[in-house]
Formats: C-alpha cells, sequence, structure tokens
C-alpha cells in the first residue's frame, strides 16, 4: 500500500497528518495487514511528539489487528511500546508490572532486539520513581547490551540517560564530563 500525498509533508505534524491518511487508507480498504503496519508507525510518531491518548489508540489498534493476524512478534512490540507509554505518563506501577510479564515472553519470542530498550525501560521507571541508584544500573546494563550490536544512537541515548541518574544524585561534574565525552563522540 502506497499513500501519496498532495503537497510536501512538512515536518512531524506534517508527517503524522500523512500516517494518518494512510492508516484511514488501509481501513477504508480492509487491508488489515496494512493496518498492522500504519497503526504502530501513527502511534510512535503520536508518542514522540507527546500525543499520548491518541497514540495509545493507535497502539491498542495495532494491538488488536496483530493479535487477530497471529502476528505474536508484532504484538510483543505492540505491548511493549503501551508499556513504555505508561511509564511515559508516570504509570510507574502499571508499566513495571506488565514489563515483568513481558520480559518473559519477549525472551520466550526470542526478540533480543528488545534487551537493550527493555532494561532502558526499568531504567526509566526506577529513576521515575526516584531511584537514581537503581536507574543507573539499569542504564549501565543497557548501554552494555546496545554497544554490543545495536546503533550508536541508542548508546549515546544510554550514556544520556545515564546523565540524567547523575543529574538527579546532584553528580555535576560528571554530568559536565558525561555530556563532553557525548559531544565528542556525536562531532
Amino acid at each position: 500500500l502506497e499513500v501519496r500525498l498532495r503537497g510536501p509533508v512538512d515536518g512531524p505534524l506534517g508527517a503524522i497528518e500523512g500516517q494518518k491518511r494512510a492508516l484511514e487508507v488501509a481501513e477504508t480498504h480492509g487491508l488489515a495487514d496494512q493496518v498492522a503496519r500504519a497503526a504502530p508507525n501513527l502511534g510512535t510518531s503520536l508518542h514522540h511528539h507527546g500525543h499520548w491518548g491518541p497514540a495509545l489508540v493507535a497502539y491498542e489498534r495495532a494491538l488488536r489487528t496483530a493479535s487477530a493476524l497471529g502476528e505474536h512478534s508484532t504484538a510483543l512490540i505492540l505491548r511493549f511500546n503501551i508499556t513504555n507509554l505508561n511509564a511515559a505518563i508516570g504509570l510507574f506501577d502499571r508499566a513495571s508490572d506488565a514489563l515483568d510479564d513481558l520480559s518473559i515472553e519477549i525472551a520466550r519470542a526470542d526478540l533480543c532486539q528488545l534487551e537493550g530498550p527493555l532494561l532502558a525501560l526499568r531504567g526509566e521507571i526506577a529513576l521515575g520513581r526516584g531511584d537514581a541508584t537503581a536507574a543507573t544500573e539499569w542504564f549501565e546494563k543497557a548501554r552494555a547490551v546496545f554497544a554490543t550490536g545495536q546503533t550508536e544512537r541508542e548508546v549515546l541515548e544510554a550514556e544520556l540517560w545515564l546523565g540524567e541518574a547523575e543529574l538527579w544524585r546532584g553528580e555535576l561534574d560528571a554530568v559536565r564530563a558525561r555530556q563532553a565525552a557525548i559531544e565528542t563522540a556525536v562531532a
């Protein structure tokens, strides 16, 4: 399925509108497999731009479709996205409980690409609860996983999370040193 938009897609809001249109076209034509692709893309864009309610709706729509199509791996990824969204809005207990169950299922499904993100999300939950020490432990584990095969961007994200935990602990010299190292790495 390819949806061509008239005119340029300007910035993230234009991309979100394009993704909404792709989802509408897929739904209008009964293309369930395309709904399963378009809805998570829309959900992710909305999530990243802070539109959490609509992101949840898109993720849940995609989860229902992926489950109906028997796309177990996609359903697990969507459940991770929903758990991540719950953490982002401060529902730490809900996110932590979901993550416990999800971690087991993801390991069974051998979705190793989610190992680092699972660890990082545990760190984000710990930090959200005010436990910077536990957050640091989770972020260091995530960074180690990212360093063994993920992208440099993910390693740098882990460094930023570690810097945030240092900031919570008031370790300003460590934050400055980490910031300098990150700036050098991206230069």
